[in-house]
């Protein structure tokens, strides 16, 4: 599984560099994909090799979001605009969030492709060809092969219920921490979901059906994460309106949607969560 996604990350760096469309995004889900494995999979490895390569790769996931995350937010924005009663749309509104995401993004890809250019990114690949040649293999460990494994996606699980308990603990009513909780319980499914489909084909339905249930999870709680990154774009991009001059009744009312649509998201995120808690398998 790593040796794939380390194929994956080279194949795909000519892409990003040349700004091939979903490249940038396919490019950051291989990044995911191999910190969740060393994450889930740390008993298997030397960590002394291993948690370097996993700060690095937060390192290179975090200088590719930028490019990606100003794409989404733009196509939301437009399409929220695109949906509203055109008296509704007050001054140069949409304009506006062209511009300023497509600036957003293009920068975002010079920052890529700086990091791209990087030492640091080549010292980074040389550690990852390192730890997939086996040289951070522990023997002892990776003898017992399926039981090391099972236990690792237990575990992997088991931090996914310990999120989704941190997040029961706090006020259900809006608020920055329930959001982030919410973020929260969002990763932990995310790596749980990861490590459940690298190992499907080694210990099968059981597997599997992890993994389905930890890609509902991201599901549900990608509503609410997308309202919430669109909402305070929306400020931004109203205070800079404000500034100039123009009217900002729009980029408020969308807010407000916005806003409205994330505690929506984060109610049923609630119950849908648990019911899947219930029936993992």
């Amino acid at each position: 599984h790593l040796g794939e996604q380390a194929g994956e990350l080279r194949a795909l760096d000519p892409l990003v560099r040349r700004d091939v469309p979903d490249a940038l995004h396919q490019y950051r889900v291989a990044v995911r994909r191999l910190r969740a494995a060393l994450a889930t999979f740390r008993r298997l490895f030397d960590r002394a090799a291993t948690e370097p390569l996993r700060a690095e790769l937060w390192w290179l996931g975090r200088e590719m979001a930028p490019a990606r995350d100003s794409e989404v937010v733009r196509q939301r924005l437009l399409e929220l605009v695109d949906a509203e009663p055109a008296e509704l749309v007050r001054g140069p509104v949409r304009r506006r969030i062209d511009t300023t995401m497509q600036d957003r993004r293009r920068r975002g890809q010079v920052a890529a492709v700086r990091a791209l250019d990087s030492t640091r990114y080549l010292q980074l690949l040389a550690r990852l060809d390192a730890v997939v040649d086996g040289v951070a293999l522990r023997p002892e460990r990776a003898a017992r092969g399926r039981k090391e494994l099972r236990k690792a996606l237990t575990h992997s699980t088991q931090r996914w219920r310990q999120r989704l308990d941190a997040l029961g603990a706090v006020d259900a009513s809006s608020g920055p921490e329930r959001d982030h909780r919410l973020h929260d319980v969002r990763k932990a499914a995310r790596r749980a979901r990861y490590a459940a489909e690298s190992v499907a084909p080694l210990l099968g339905d059981s597997a599997k059906e992890l993994a389905k249930a930890m890609h509902d999870a991201q599901d549900v709680l990608g509503g609410h994460q997308d309202a919430t990154v669109a909402a305070h774009a929306l400020s931004e991009l109203a205070a800079d309106a404000a500034a100039a001059g123009e009217d900002t009744f729009t980029y408020g009312r969308l807010h407000a949607r916005e806003v409205a649509a994330g505690e929506r998201s984060a109610a049923a995120a609630m119950t849908i969560l648990r019911e899947l808690e219930d029936n993992l398998p």
